[in-house]
C-alpha cells in the first residue's frame, strides 16, 4: 500500500499494489552512501496528487512504514507519470538552518542529537543508545546532516529512521543513534531455494602497491613525507618495480606527527587499497510469507551459497543496500565487505566424517560373513520360535518363553520365562535405559533458568535500590513508577520461588511446571519495565548531577581566581574575570631595589675597613715617614678619591636600570604573559578536579568499578597531579620572571662595580713592587755584558757567516748574516731527537740515500705532512704525466676506447682546480666540465660557443613554482634527445608533465619500424594578433611537406567553446568527414555560409532556412507514397508524430453526449457551418516579395491560388470547440479536418430514421 499525505500530515491518497494503475514501484536503499529513494511509475489518471511535493509513505520489505517526499515528476505522451521520492530525513535534516562553525563539547548522544534535530521536525528516539562525553567540532559551514554524520564518527555508532502512524496522519519521526551490530540470524540464501539472481563484481581500479604519504602542515608551512611500498602485492597486480602509486593525506590536525606515526597511518591504508574491491548484488524472493522467520534487513549479516556458480559461491557478508520491488516483493541486495569461503575448506570436516563412515561400510561388508556368524551365535540360544502377546502369562511355560505383557497399554514389556519367574527382558521405565522422564527434566531446567535469574534479580535489585536512594533523584514521580514496577518484579520472583521450592523431581507434575514457566515469561515483561525505569532514572540522575557540577565548578573557579587576585593584588568581577594591574612587577622591583642598596652599602663598609687595616691609609703614612717630598702622597689620595667616584657612578647605574625596569613596556608584557600563563595552569587544575570528579561519580554510579573504569580514576588522578605541578610551577615562574631582569641588572652592576674596585687595587699594588723591585743603573749594565758574553761564545764556535755589532760598554747591539747564509759546524752539535738519534757527519752520507728515505717513509705511523707556501710536482713525459701546482691537479695522456662501434685514439687530459673537474680530449676538440652547478661541455657563459654541447644542471628553479632545487637538461644550439634502443622512455611526474617549444609544433611519431612511411602527429597553433583569438590544432598526416591528412581544432575563447575538424590544410570546408557509431549533441547548427545540415543526402533530409524562411525538406519522403490515410500530426510546439485511433492506444472512452437527443443537437451545428475561400497570407507574401525582388527566394514554387475550406474562429463560435487546435497561449491555429466530419453521424442517422418512418407511414397509408 503506498499512502499520499498533504501538508498537514493527513492521508488523502492511497494505491494498492494490485491496482492496475500502478505500473513499477522500487524502493532503494543504501547505507555506504547514506542515500534512499523511491521510484514509481503510475498511469498519469491516477497522479493528480502525485504531482505536488506531498509525502508518500510504503512499508519495506521488513513492513516497516518509511516516509518519502516527492522530488521529480515527469508526464510522457505514453500516458504514464515517472516519480522519483527521496527519505523524508534527508530533505528535512539537510534543507534545515546549517550550522556555523562551532563544535559539541561533552555532550551524550540524545543530547547532541537533540541539538541537531532542533527545527527539522524530527525528535530523539527513546532507542538511542548512551555512550558517555564526546566533544566534536568543524571549521566550516555545514548542513545539519553533514554534522548528524559526524556524530556516527564521533560515537562510533550508526543512524536509522523511522516514523509512527496513528489514524491517518503520521504520530512522530524519530532519529535513532545506537552501536552498529551486524549479527548473522540464521538466514541463508540459497541456490534452489530463494536466490534468484547472482552477480559478483571485482573492481581493480583503485589497487595501490605504493603509497606517497604526506602529514599535517605544521606550524613552520612543512610537511612530513615518506613513501610505502608491498612488494608482495606489485607481484600480482603489475610488473616488478613498476609499482602503482597513491597518495595518501590523513585525515588529522596533529601538527607535531612523527615520520613513526605517518608510517603506521600509510600502511594500514595501503592494506585496504592493495586488494581488489569485490561486491555482489543478491536477488532473492521474499519467503516472509510462508517462512516468517525468512528476514533480511539492511545491516544484517547473511549467507550466500550457490554450488553450481563457476567458482562455487560460499559468502558472508553484510548488507548495504537493498533494491525492493513493492509490487513482486523481490529484493535485489548488495554485499559489503564480503568474507568468501572455499568449498574444499568448508567441506572438509564433512568430508573426512564420511570417508570414516564409507571405511567402516567397507570393512562390514568384507567381513560380512564373519560378523553374521557371531551375531547369530551369541543370539541363538535366546531364539524361540514364538512370542506370545497378552496381559495375562501363557500356561504351560518352559524355560526361555517370552511373553509380551501388554496389562500396562502405555508400556508393554517383553519377559522371559526362566526357573518359575518371569525376567523383564526390556526395560519398564525410561530411566532404566539411561534416560529421564519428561518432569524431571523440565523441573531441572527450571531450576537452572532459576539461579541465573536469581543473579540477575539480586543485580537489579541492588541496582534499583541504590538509584531509589540517591541523593541526586529528586523526582518523585519517577521514584515512584521504579518503585512499582521494583514491587511487581519482585512479587513475580516469589511466586516462581515458591513453585520451585514447593516440589521436587519426583513430586513435580507437568501442570505446575507449565504454570511455572508461564510466570518466567510474565518476569520477564515485568523486568522489561523495570528497565524502562531505570534508565529513566538515570537520566534524571545525570542532569541532577550535571547541574550540581556546573553549580560547584563555578564556585571553585571563583574561589580559585579570588585567590590569584590576593596574591596579584586584582580584583574578581561579575564575569569571573580579574580586573587591574598586577603589583608583581612593582613588589619585585621594590624589593630588588632594597636588596640592591644593601649590597652596595655593604661593600663600601667593607672596602672602608680593609682600606683602613690593610692598605692605602697604612702606607699613605708609610710614605710620608719616608719621603721629602708629599707627591707620592698627593697622588695616594687622588687614586683614592677614583676609587669612592667609582662607587658613586655603579651606584647611580644600578639606580637608572632598576628606575628602567619599571617603565619598560616589553619586560612589562613578558611579566603579564606568565602571570596569564599561571591563571591558564591554575584553570587547568581545576578542570583535571572536575574531571576525576566526574570519572569517580560514572565509576561508583552502579556501585561496581570496571578495569575500564579504573583505569580511567588513574588516569585523571594523575592528570590531576600534573595539572597541579603545572600550575604552582607557574605561579613561581611568575614571580620569578619579575625579579629576574632586576637580578640580572643588579648582578651586572655589582659585577661592574667589583671589577673596577679589582683595577683600582691592582694601581696600588703594583705601585708598591715597582718600589720595592727598583734596580740600579749599574746592575743592569753588568747583565747585559754577560748576556753578549754568552752570545759571542756560541757565534763564534759554532756557527760560520755571521758578525756581531757591540756599543761601547761591550754590549752586543745587532746580527748580521752574510750574503751565503749561516752555516753549522756539526761537530759542535747534538741533537737529541724523539728516539734519541745522534747525527754524526763522518757517516751521514752512509745512512741518508734515496731508498732510505722512501722506505723510512713507507714505516712511519707518522706518514708525511708537507706544509709549505708553494708546492709543485711533476712526474711522467709529454704524453702521459701527472702535475702538482699548488691549487692544481693534471694528468694526461693518450687512449684508445670504441664508442657505439667507432674505434679512435684521443689525446687526454684531467684537470681539478678553481672548483671544477675538467675531462679534455685535445683530438676532439672538446671539454666536460663538473662542478657545484653541474655537468657542461662549457666553463661560463651560455654555451653559444660552438664547440659546446650541453649542460645537467643541479639546483636549478627555473621550472620550479615552489621555489625548490630541481635539475634541468640543456643544450645551447644542439639537440637534447632521450632515447631507449630497447626499452621505454618514461616520463612519470607527481604534478604536470610539460612539453613546450618556442617556434615550431610539437610532434609524435607512433611506430616508426612497424608502420611503412612518414606518420607523424602535430600539436600546433595558430597565427593570432593577441593572445586570446590563437586556435590550437592536432593534425595527423604523413607528407614530408607537412600537408597533413586531417586534424581537429580548438577555439581558446573561453565563451566560444568551439572544436572543428580540418581538412590537411587546416581549413574546415566542406571536404571534411566525421565518421562514429554513435553520436550526442545538445544541438545540430549548420556552418556559416551554409543554407542547409543535410542528412545522408540532399533528398533525404534537409534542416536548414532560405531567404523565405526556415524549412525543413526531404524529398525522399515526397516521392515515397502510400494509399492509406494520412496520419501524420504536427503539435503546437512542433513535435512530429502520427495520429492513431486504436483502442489500445486510447485510454477513459466515453460518449460525449449520454443523451441521444443533446448528441444531435450539438452535431447539428456542423450543417451551418460556412464555406470559405482565401489566399494564403505566406504564400502571398513570399510572391510579392520575389517579384519585388525578380529573384525566386525559395526551392518552393509559390503561385496565388484560393483555398476552399473552413475558418477556426466561425467553428468555435459554432460551439465545435473540440475540433480547434490552440497554441500554448490558447490561441486558435487550426481545425481537426480528419475528425469534423464525424458530426454528420448522427443527424445522418436522424435522417435515416425519419426517411424510414415516412417510408413506413407512406406503406401503410
Amino acid at each position: 500500500m503506498i499512502h499520499v499525505l498533504d501538508f498537514n500530515d493527513k492521508i488523502i491518497d492511497f494505491l494498492s499494489t494490485d491496482d492496475p494503475s500502478l505500473v513499477r514501484a522500487i524502493h532503494k536503499r543504501n547505507v555506504n552512501d547514506n542515500s534512499e529513494m523511491l521510484e514509481l511509475l503510475i498511469s498519469s489518471e491516477r497522479a493528480e496528487k502525485f504531482r505536488e511535493r506531498h509525502r508518500v509513505i510504503i512499508r519495506d520489505s521488513n513492513k516497516q512504514w518509511r516516509e518519502f517526499i516527492i522530488n521529480w515528476v515527469q508526464d510522457t505522451m505514453d500516458g504514464y507519470t515517472e516519480i522519483e521520492c527521496i527519505a523524508s530525513y534527508l530533505a528535512d535534516i539537510t534543507t534545515a538552518k546549517p550550522y556555523a562553525p562551532g563544535k559539541f563539547e561533552k555532550k551524550t548522544t540524545s543530547e547532541a542529537l537533540k541539538d541537531v534535530l532542533s527545527d527539522t521536525g524530527w525528535e530523539v528516539s527513546e532507542q538511542t543508545e548512551y555512550d558517555g562525553l564526546r566533544t566534536t567540532s568543524w571549521t566550516s559551514y555545514q548542513t545539519r546532516y553533514e554534522v548528524l554524520k559526524q556524530l556516527c564518527t564521533t560515537y562510533k555508532m550508526v543512524l536509522d529512521f523511522y516514523i509512527e502512524l496513528s489514524s491517518n496522519t503520521v504520530k512522530g519521526r524519530y532519529v535513532v543513534l545506537k552501536k552498529k551490530n551486524s549479527l548473522f540470524k540464521g538466514k541463508e540464501i540459497e541456490y534452489g531455494k530463494d536466490l534468484v539472481g547472482l552477480t559478483r563484481k571485482i573492481d581493480m581500479s583503485e589497487i595501490k602497491t605504493a603509497l606517497i604519504a604526506v602529514g599535517p602542515e605544521n606550524d613552520k608551512g612543512k610537511r612530513l613525507e615518506l613513501v610505502v611500498t608491498d612488494d608482495e602485492a606489485q607481484s600480482q597486480f603489475n610488473l616488478p618495480m613498476r609499482y602503482i602509486w597513491g597518495i595518501y593525506e590523513p585525515q588529522s590536525d596533529d601538527q607535531n606527527m612523527n615520520e613513526t606515526r605517518l608510517s603506521s597511518l600509510a600502511k594500514t591504508e595501503l592494506n585496504k587499497r592493495k586488494s581488489a574491491v569485490m561486491s555482489y548484488e543478491i536477488t532473492s524472493t521474499d519467503l516472509e510469507v510462508t517462512y516468517p522467520h525468512e528476514i533480511i534487513s539492511i545491516g544484517d549479516t547473511v549467507r550466500v551459497k550457490h554450488r553450481d556458480f563457476n567458482p562455487p559461491l560460499y559468502v558472508e557478508a553484510e548488507v548495504i543496500a537493498e533494491e525492493y520491488n513493492i509490487i513482486s516483493e523481490n529484493s535485489t541486495y548488495t554485499f559489503g565487505q564480503p568474507k568468501e569461503f572455499k568449498e574444499s575448506e568448508l567441506r572438509e570436516e564433512f568430508n573426512k566424517r564420511l570417508n570414516l563412515i564409507h571405511q567402516k561400510l567397507n570393512d562390514n561388508i568384507s567381513n560380512i560373513n564373519t560378523i553374521v556368524k557371531d551375531v547369530v551365535d551369541g543370539e541363538l540360544e535366546y531364539f524361540e520360535r514364538k512370542i506370545h502377546k497378552s496381559d495375562t502369562p501363557p500356561e504351560n511355560p518352559v524355560n526361555d518363553t517370552l511373553w509380551y505383557d501388554t496389562s500396562n497399554p502405555d508400556v508393554a514389556v517383553l519377559r522371559r520365562y526362566w526357573n518359575g519367574r518371569w525376567i523383564e527382558a526390556t526395560p519398564n521405565d525410561v530411566e532404566k535405559l539411561g534416560g529421564i522422564t519428561r518432569e524431571k527434566a523440565l523441573f531441572s531446567e527450571l531450576n537452572n533458568i532459576f539461579i541465573n535469574l536469581s543473579i540477575q534479580h539480586a543485580s537489579l535489585l541492588s541496582e534499583a535500590t541504590e538509584l531509589l536512594n540517591s541523593e541526586y533523584l529528586v523526582d518523585n514521580d519517577l521514584k515512584a513508577d521504579l518503585q512499582a514496577s521494583l514491587d511487581a518484579v519482585i512479587d513475580v520472583y516469589n511466586q516462581i520461588k515458591n513453585n520451585l521450592e514447593s516440589m521436587t523431581p519426583e513430586t513435580a507434575t507437568i501442570g505446575r511446571l507449565v504454570d511455572t514457566k508461564t510466570l518466567f515469561l510474565e518476569y520477564r515483561k515485568k523486568l522489561q519495565d523495570v528497565y524502562t525505569d531505570v534508565e529513566d532514572v538515570k537520566i534524571a540522575i545525570s542532569d541532577r548531577f550535571k547541574l550540581l557540577q556546573s553549580q560547584y565548578t563555578d564556585e571553585k573557579y571563583k574561589e580559585a581566581l579570588e585567590i590569584i587576585a590576593t596574591k596579584f593584588g586584582l580584583t574578581v568581577n561579575e564575569d569571573l574575570q580579574l580586573v587591574g594591574e598586577p603589583n608583581v612587577v612593582k613588589s619585585a622591583i621594590e624589593a630588588a631595589r632594597e636588596s640592591t642598596k644593601e649590597q652596595l652599602r655593604d661593600y663600601v663598609k667593607t672596602s672602608d675597613y680593609k682600606t683602613d687595616k690593610d692598605g692605602i691609609v697604612e702606607r699613605l703614612d708609610t710614605a710620608e715617614a719616608e719621603r721629602t717630598t708629599l707627591k707620592g702622597e698627593i697622588k695616594d689620595k687622588v687614586t683614592l678619591n677614583e676609587y669612592r667616584n667609582g662607587l658613586e657612578e655603579q651606584k647611580q647605574y644600578t639606580d637608572d636600570q632598576l628606575s628602567d625596569l619599571s617603565n619598560n613596556p616589553e619586560i612589562k608584557a613578558s611579566i603579564e604573559q606568565a602571570n596569564q600563563e599561571a591563571q591558564e595552569a591554575l584553570k587547568s587544575y581545576i578542570d583535571a578536579q572536575d574531571n576525576l570528579k566526574e570519572k569517580e561519580s560514572q565509576a561508583y554510579a552502579d556501585g561496581k568499578i570496571s578495569e575500564e573504569e579504573q583505569r580511567a580514576i588513574q588516569d585523571a588522578q594523575a592528570k590531576l597531579e600534573e595539572a597541579k605541578q603545572n600550575a604552582e610551577l607557574k605561579a613561581r615562574n611568575a614571580e620569578k620572571k619579575a625579579n629576574a631582569y632586576t637580578d640580572n641588572k643588579v648582578k651586572e652592576s655589582t659585577d661592574a662595580q667589583r671589577r673596577t674596585l679589582t683595577r683600582y687595587g691592582s694601581q696600588i699594588i703594583q705601585n708598591g713592587k715597582e718600589i720595592k723591585l727598583r734596580t740600579t743603573k749599574e746592575e743592569f749594565n753588568a747583565t747585559n755584558r754577560t748576556l753578549s758574553n754568552i752570545l759571542n761564545e756560541i757565534v763564534q764556535n759554532v756557527t760560520d757567516g755571521t758578525t756581531i755589532r757591540y756599543d761601547d760598554n761591550g754590549v752586543a747591539q745587532a746580527l748580521n748574516v752574510g750574503p751565503r747564509g749561516i752555516r753549522l759546524n756539526a761537530d759542535k752539535i747534538d741533537i737529541n731527537g724523539n728516539r734519541e738519534i745522534n747525527l754524526l757527519i763522518q757517516n751521514m752520507r752512509d745512512k741518508v740515500d734515496k731508498t732510505d728515505i722512501v722506505n723510512s717513509l713507507n714505516l712511519s705511523r707518522e706518514g708525511l705532512d708537507i706544509n709549505v707556501n708553494r708546492i709543485g710536482i711533476k712526474g711522467g713525459n709529454n704524453n702521459r704525466y701527472v702535475q702538482i701546482q699548488n691549487d692544481s691537479i693534471e694528468l694526461g695522456g693518450i687512449v684508445q676506447r670504441t664508442w657505439k662501434g667507432k674505434r679512435s685514439t684521443d689525446d687526454i687530459f684531467t684537470r681539478l682546480k678553481d672548483g671544477h673537474l675538467r675531462f679534455r680530449n685535445n683530438t676532439a676538440g672538446g671539454s666536460l666540465y663538473m662542478s657545484h652547478f653541474g655537468i657542461s661541455t662549457y666553463i661560463d657563459g651560455e654555451g653559444e660557443d660552438g664547440g659546446s654541447s650541453g649542460t645537467i644542471q643541479w639546483w636549478d628553479k627555473t621550472y620550479s613554482d615552489s621555489g625548490m632545487n630541481g635539475i634541468t637538461i640543456n643544450s645551447y644550439g644542439g639537440v637534447v634527445a632521450l632515447t631507449s634502443d630497447n626499452n621505454r622512455v618514461v616520463l612519470e611526474s607527481y604534478a604536470s608533465s610539460n612539453i613546450k617549444s618556442k617556434q615550431a609544433p610539437v610532434y609524435l611519431y607512433p611506430n616508426t619500424d612497424k608502420v611503412p612511411g612518414l606518420n607523424r602527429f602535430a600539436f600546433t597553433l595558430s597565427n593570432a594578433d593577441n593572445a586570446y583569438s590563437s586556435d590550437g590544432y592536432i593534425m595527423f598526416g604523413s607528407d614530408e611537406n607537412y600537408d597533413y591528412g586531417a586534424g581537429i581544432r580548438f577555439s581558446k575563447e573561453r565563451n566560444k567553446g568551439l572544436v572543428q575538424i580540418v581538412n590537411g590544410r587546416y581549413a574546415t570546408g566542406g571536404d571534411t568527414t566525421i565518421e562514429a557509431g554513435y553520436g550526442k549533441f545538445n544541438m545540430l547548427k549548420r556552418r556559416d555560409g551554409n543554407r542547409y545540415i543535410h542528412i545522408q543526402s540532399t533528398d533525404l533530409l534537409s534542416v536548414g532556412s532560405d531567404d523565405a524562411g526556415d524549412r525543413i525538406a526531404s524529398n525522399s519522403i515526397y516521392r515515397r507514397t502510400y494509399s492509406a490515410a494520412a496520419n501524420l500530426h504536427i503539435t503546437s510546439a512542433g513535435t512530429i508524430g502520427r495520429s492513431t485511433s486504436a483502442r489500445k492506444y486510447k485510454l477513459s472512452i466515453e460518449n460525449q453526449y449520454n443523451d441521444r437527443d443533446e448528441q444531435l443537437e450539438h452535431s447539428k451545428a456542423i450543417l451551418n457551418l460556412p464555406i470559405r475561400t482565401w489566399f494564403d497570407k505566406a504564400e502571398s507574401e513570399i510572391l510579392a516579395r520575389e517579384l519585388r525582388e525578380d529573384r525566386k527566394l525559395s526551392e518552393d514554387t509559390y503561385k496565388l491560388d484560393r483555398y476552399v475550406g473552413l475558418i477556426a474562429e466561425e467553428v468555435e463560435n459554432l460551439g465545435l470547440k473540440e475540433f480547434v487546435t490552440y497554441d500554448d497561449k490558447g490561441e486558435i491555429e487550426g481545425i481537426a479536418y480528419d475528425r469534423l466530419w464525424i458530426h454528420l453521424i448522427p443527424v445522418i442517422k436522424e435522417q435515416q430514421l425519419r426517411i424510414k418512418k415516412l417510408e413506413e407511414s407512406k406503406n401503410a397509408g
